[in-house]
């Protein structure tokens, strides 16, 4: 059986009731993973609320829905969680907007524990149909359903059967897959390696920049050839894994990337044909017009008329210092688009795409046809 992690922070919540409350939130769970709950105690007294306007499309009608600022979230409430695999925030109910009937979500934005939040009192009762149970209980299993479908990579149907009732919300238990022990140790062991690479983030992008130095330097002078948009772009497709089911072994459901229909993984930002936001990437209703929101992206970079692209990048550039030493960086496509800062390597991303065209990391973007 699986065993995940789970850490509670309840904030102005002293309720005698909490050993019960853990121990029927491990009771239901137990059908398919061990939770290892842990609680902890705080005492904020403002907790800043915004609009969560860029909601996925099955959640699209709820009205004005509001949540705990996430740069709140992520400077009090993800550092606590190191070392756990989900975090869930239970606010007092005297610190959740009255006006607010959405009371639970999973707002994971950083790397490490899946970040949930609730809103919820002691003995409150939650009424659903002909449903009636206890409230922390039932909006706490929820967004942890949602959580454990994060981690498995799963398509996550836990409003399908909510919607139906609370009672069938154990199908969606019922349907998650964890990996084998084997596969378990392979993914702690790489997600340590990330979280080593992130923490050294500094000292990549200097070796980086040493790398693309010597490298520019010793292709400089090379020809290049003048490959397609359309080529660039299947290039991003291929690096950023667009997996349907059945075509990798460790998407079994397909990868996020085939889910979103979003073939470059292309950040939410109320793309022409997009029909919401998973995770902060963009999701689209088929791949066409997935595709198509990833050419004219390059397209825009590529003829100038985009703010954060200039057609004069080349796949990579490296830092550069100015003849006063004042650091400044002239960066590359890839350095934008895949940023180190969000645990990504752009220069071994730009590396890839130029071998996949039969060009060089020197190739400038406007010279795309």
């Amino acid at each position: 059986m699986a065993k995940k992690k789970l850490l509670i922070v309840a904030n102005n919540c002293p309720w005698r009731s909490w050993d019960d409350k853990i121990l029927e939130l491990k009771r239901w769970f137990s059908l398919k993973v061990d939770l290892d709950i842990e609680l902890t105690h705080t005492k904020y007294s403002q907790i800043p609320f915004i609009p969560y306007s860029n909601l996925v499309s099955d959640q699209a009608h709820i009205p004005n829905p509001e949540g705990i600022d996430y740069k709140w979230y992520d400077t009090y409430i993800s550092p606590m969680a190191q070392g756990y695999d989900i975090v869930l925030f239970v606010l007092n109910m005297s610190q959740w907007p009255s006006a607010n009937s959405f009371r639970g979500w999973r707002v994971d934005r950083t790397f490490g524990a899946v970040e949930l939040q609730i809103g919820v009192n002691e003995h409150e009762q939650f009424k659903w149909g002909d449903y009636t149970g206890d409230g922390f209980f039932n909006f706490a299993r929820h967004e942890i359903m949602h959580a454990l479908f994060m981690i498995t990579g799963q398509e996550d149907t836990t409003h399908k059967w909510w919607d139906q009732s609370p009672e069938k919300l154990v199908n969606a238990l019922d349907e998650l897959v964890f990996p084998h022990a084997s596969d378990a140790d392979q993914i702690s062991w790489l997600k340590w390696v990330v979280e080593f690479l992130k923490a050294m983030i500094g000292i990549q992008t200097e070796i980086n920049r040493i790398k693309a130095e010597q490298l520019n330097a010793e292709i400089v002078n090379q020809p290049v050839d003048r490959p397609t948009k359309r080529e660039f772009c299947l290039a991003i497709q291929e690096m950023e894994g667009y997996y349907a089911p059945g075509e990798n072994s460790r998407y079994p459901k397909g990868s996020l990337a085939w889910r979103n229909k979003n073939p470059g993984n292309l950040k939410y930002a109320g793309q022409l044909g997009s029909i919401g936001e998973n995770r902060g990437f963009a999701v689209f209703p088929d791949y066409d017009t997935g595709f198509a929101a990833l050419m004219r992206q390059v397209e825009i970079a590529c003829n100038g008329k985009s703010k954060v692209y200039s057609p004069d990048m080349m796949l990579f550039n490296a830092p550069y210092k100015s003849p006063h030493e004042t650091p400044f960086v002239l960066p590359g496509f890839f350095q934008v688009f895949a940023p180190d800062s969000d645990n990504n390597d752009s220069l071994n991303y730009a590396t890839f795409v130029a071998k996949k065209l039969g060009t060089t990391t020197a190739f400038i973007i406007k010279d795309l046809v």
